[in-house]
């Protein structure tokens, strides 16, 4: 990122953990998030992120600061240890970040990647997200193959867990001890104990939406410290609030190889 980490800050980053399974959550159906993408560093669960368009996936800016070279994105994926033939793979050829995320207070946590090959929506089990042009709030579930608890294994399957919405007053909070920076404007405060992301969900879709075959993704997940922690919620970066940057940066791409 280019930022100098104190020694405050490389411990708080550490407890960071939004980082690989969902807390208190259960399988999810194929096929059931299609705009789901897994992004792997080196053939390892790394981050997952959100497709927008055949181009672009969209993610979080504390994922990035690694050689795209180095990224896989992995889509209509279920399972990750099997091919089930619905995936898709496909190589990163430019990492987005947002030019004013800061690892030490973790604002602006977003992020584009955009991919070298266009992908194949032909399947019912990839397909782009619905994203909020509103303000609108969470009210389902989130996603991911992160794990159960912090510093533990991701999960092999698709996990879905559904999160309480908080007052912005919580976070502010909770995280005012800290680096770290609450601002209600760009970010939502989501979670209750035994029920959130943890390791390995860092950039995977908030929703709401759901029972409607209308699922709308409104979040981004971004920061916390511990998983499923009642004293402090899951901060999720708010998509509506960056709807200008995206458009901005995704109408790029036919200028670029």
């Amino acid at each position: 990122m280019g930022t100098e980490e104190t020694p405050e800050v490389e411990v708080l980053r550490k407890n960071l953990t939004r980082n690989g399974r969902i807390v208190g959550g259960y399988k999810a159906r194929k096929g059931e998030f299609p705009w789901v993408a897994l992004l792997q560093f080196d053939g390892a669960l790394f981050c997952a992120g959100t497709i927008l368009n055949e181009n672009y996936i969209l993610g979080a800016a504390h994922c990035t600061g690694v050689d795209p070279s180095m990224l896989t994105v992995v889509v209509g994926d279920h399972i990750q240890s099997g091919d089930e033939g619905t995936e898709q793979v496909v190589k990163v050829a430019e990492i987005i970040p947002h030019k004013d995320f800061t690892i030490k207070t973790f604002l602006h946590d977003i992020a584009l990647y955009r991919l070298k090959t266009p992908l194949n929506f032909s399947t019912p089990y990839i397909k782009p997200a619905r994203i909020a042009k509103v303000d609108t709030k969470p009210t389902d579930d989130m996603c991911g193959w992160g794990a159960i608890r912090a510093n533990a294994r991701g999960s092999d399957v698709l996990l879905k867990v559904g999160v309480k919405l908080r007052e912005d007053s919580v976070c502010e909070k909770a995280y005012q001890p800290t680096p770290l920076k609450y601002a209600g404007m760009g970010q939502i405060c989501v979670g209750a104990g035994g029920k959130d992301s943890c390791q390995g969900d860092s950039g995977g879709p908030l929703h709401t939406g759901k029972n409607t075959d209308e699922y709308t993704v409104v979040g981004i997940v971004s920061y916390g410290i511990g998983c499923a922690s009642w004293e402090y919620p899951g901060v999720y970066t708010k998509i509506s609030a960056y709807l200008d940057w995206i458009e901005k940066n995704i109408n790029n791409v036919a200028t670029k190889g």
